[in-house]
């Protein structure tokens, strides 16, 4: 797993560990985050990513800035994901695609 600390607009600070999983219906990669404190961890906090039916390579997410944009900047920002300039729209949303940086493709499926 991989540890990113970020701010929220309603929690501050916040730190949030990393998963990579697959999604059932197309074995697309799946980011998922879970909560880093003492009180709740392991527990969910949300999903990086969305999958959008779309099948995708291993080191390739669409994120979900819908939901977690300032993880989402975080990680941009680390280089944990790097944009590709590629949008998928679902909705009234443009989902970024992204690439998996180094330490994510290293990390394994649970």
């Amino acid at each position: 797993m991989v540890r990113v600390t970020f701010d929220t607009f309603y929690s501050g600070k916040t730190t949030v560990l990393i998963n990579k999983g697959r999604y059932a219906e197309n074995k697309t990669t799946a980011l998922i985050a879970t909560c880093n404190d003492p009180q709740n961890y392991g527990q969910p906090w949300g999903t990086v990513s969305v999958n959008l039916g779309i099948k995708l390579g291993d080191d390739e997410i669409f994120a979900d800035i819908n939901n977690n944009e300032s993880l989402i900047n975080e990680m941009v920002k680390q280089k944990l994901l790097i944009p590709t300039g590629i949008t998928q729209r679902s909705g009234f949303v443009e989902y970024p695609l992204m690439k998996l940086g180094k330490e994510l493709q290293e990390l394994s499926y649970f």
